[in-house]
C-alpha cells in the first residue's frame, strides 16, 4: 500500500454487547503522505561567505518512530551562472543529516556554515548553493526531489552602466572611422561594462533611432557576454534610413529573462549625411 490508497478492516462480532449476533464491524484506513518543504533560516536574498544558517525540512510522513527523533538527509551542491545558465561546480557536494526538532514534529534541522575555505562543496563568491531533499513519498506516494538555491555574495540586478555618448564611435565593417551616411551600412561601437564582480552577464544591446518628433524609424541589435567585472565593445550594425538628425537610444537587456540590465538607456544625437 502507498498514498493515497485506502484499505478496510472487516470483522464479525458473533455476539455484540447488545446481544446482536454476527454483527459486521468495518474500519477504513487511509494512507497519507505529504509534499516536503525545504527552507533555511535566516531567509535572505543573498548570503555571505562564512555565514551561519540553519537548514530545515518539513516532511510529516518521515516521522516514522513515534518514540524517538527521526532523521532525514539533504545534499548541498554548488553551481555557477554562466551566460544566464547554471553550470555545476561541485555536483557531488556534501550530504548532511537533519535531526527531528522533537519527537513526532515531522520537522528536521541542521546548522550549516557557508564557508568556501571548508569544502565540500567547493564554491566561490558569486556561485549558487543548491540544497536538495529527496522525498521518498510525496503527496501522491511517489519519490520526488525538492530543492532551494542560495546566492552566495551580492549580485547587481542592473550591472550595466551606459557609457557617455562621446565614447560611442562609428566605423565601417573593416573598423575604419566614418561619418554616418544615409543608406550605407555601418557599425555603431558601444562600450559595455559589467560592474558585477560575481557573475558574467549576457547583454542584449538594442539600438532604436527616432526622428526629432519621436517616431522610431529603425531598430538594430547586438549581443555580448561579459565576464565578471570586465568591459568590452559591442558592434551594432546600422543602416541610417535617411539624412538628418536622429535621436538614438541604446537599451541594455537580458531578453531571455526579460530583465533590464541598466537603470537608463544610453541616449545620443546622431547626424546623418
Amino acid at each position: 500500500m502507498t498514498a493515497p490508497d485506502r484499505t478496510v478492516i472487516r470483522a464479525i462480532d458473533y455476539v455484540a454487547s447488545d446481544g446482536t449476533k454476527n454483527k459486521a464491524l468495518i474500519y477504513w484506513i487511509t494512507v497519507r503522505s505529504w509534499d516536503a518543504k525545504v527552507w533555511v533560516e535566516p531567509r535572505k536574498p543573498f548570503y555571505n561567505d562564512g555565514e551561519d544558517i540553519v537548514i530545515y525540512v518539513e516532511d510529516p510522513d518521515q516521522n516514522r518512530n513515534p518514540n524517538a527523533r527521526d532523521s532525514v538527509e539533504v545534499r548541498v551542491t554548488s553551481w555557477r551562472n554562466v551566460g544566464g545558465v547554471l553550470q555545476p561546480v561541485d555536483p557531488a557536494g556534501v550530504r548532511l543529516s537533519l535531526v527531528e526538532t522533537e519527537v513526532n514534529s515531522g520537522v528536521f534541522r541542521v546548522p550549516f556554515t557557508i564557508d568556501s575555505r571548508n569544502p565540500p562543496p567547493f564554491f566561490s563568491v558569486g556561485d549558487v548553493l543548491k540544497i536538495e531533499y529527496v522525498d521518498p513519498l510525496d503527496a501522491k506516494g511517489k519519490e520526488r526531489a525538492f530543492s532551494i538555491t542560495l546566492q552566495v555574495g551580492f549580485t547587481t540586478p542592473t550591472p550595466v552602466v551606459p557609457p557617455a555618448p562621446e565614447e560611442v564611435s562609428f566605423t565601417d565593417v573593416q573598423g575604419n572611422p566614418i561619418v554616418p551616411t544615409a543608406g550605407k551600412p555601418m557599425l555603431v561601437q558601444v562600450p559595455v561594462e559589467n560592474t558585477d564582480t560575481t557573475r558574467s552577464v549576457t547583454v542584449d544591446v538594442i539600438l532604436i533611432a527616432y526622428t526629432p518628433e519621436g517616431i522610431p524609424v529603425s531598430v538594430s541589435y547586438g549581443r555580448v557576454v561579459i565576464a565578471p567585472g570586465e568591459s568590452t565593445v559591442t558592434s551594432i550594425g546600422w543602416i541610417p534610413p535617411a539624412s538628418g538628425t536622429f535621436n538614438v537610444r541604446v537599451f541594455f537587456w537580458d531578453l531571455a529573462n526579460r530583465l533590464p540590465l541598466s537603470e537608463m538607456p544610453l541616449e545620443l544625437t546622431v547626424t546623418v549625411g
